[in-house]
């Protein structure tokens, strides 16, 4: 659905160990694309999807995960600081969705909402991903983030998260 609209790769992943997970993968039919592959762990501080589980963990959580490790930096923008990464997370809660702004790969961003359960956690993030010269900031605000949001809302719904929650509450 999320291809259909934007012609963009979309992911649905979980969170598992420190690392995001991608279980489900529709591909862009654009030439210029990010080349998915299922299955895959990257680290989670660095990518949209990553970012939108640890937004929702508790800073306890965080510290365990983090505290006594170095953040690897993959390209110049990797978050490197505990400090500076707790306070993206913050402005993802606020917001309800994360991007990622060629953390992990120079040249790729990519745009990711929670998807959570009944129980109102976070269990999956689904996300859209591409090149930078595709995901520009205003495409990213005026047409990406509206439907990765939209398509975790739904997901979540379908899970039993209330319908009148969005998916910016904690």
């Amino acid at each position: 659905k999320m291809v259909e609209e934007c012609n963009e790769t979309s992911y649905i992943s979980i969170f598992k160990e420190g690392f995001i997970v991608y279980l489900e993968i529709e591909e862009t039919t654009m030439t210029v694309r990010v080349v998915p592959r299922i299955g895959i762990r990257l680290p989670a501080y660095c990518t949209a999807a990553g970012k939108v589980h640890l937004a929702f963990l508790r800073e306890e959580e965080l510290d365990k995960l983090y505290g006594k490790t170095k953040l690897i930096s993959f390209t110049p923008n990797t978050f490197t600081s505990l400090d500076d990464l707790k306070k993206e997370l913050e402005k993802i809660r606020e917001n309800g969705y994360a991007i990622d702004n060629e953390e992990y790969d120079i040249g790729v961003r990519c745009v990711a909402a929670p998807i959570r359960d009944y129980t109102r956690r976070v269990v999956g993030a689904v996300s859209l991903s591409g090149p930078s010269m595709r995901f520009t900031d205003e495409r990213i605000a005026q047409e990406l983030v509206p439907i990765v949001v939209r398509e975790g809302e739904d997901l979540s719904i379908r899970l039993g998260f209330p319908a009148e929650k969005t998916a910016q509450e904690t």
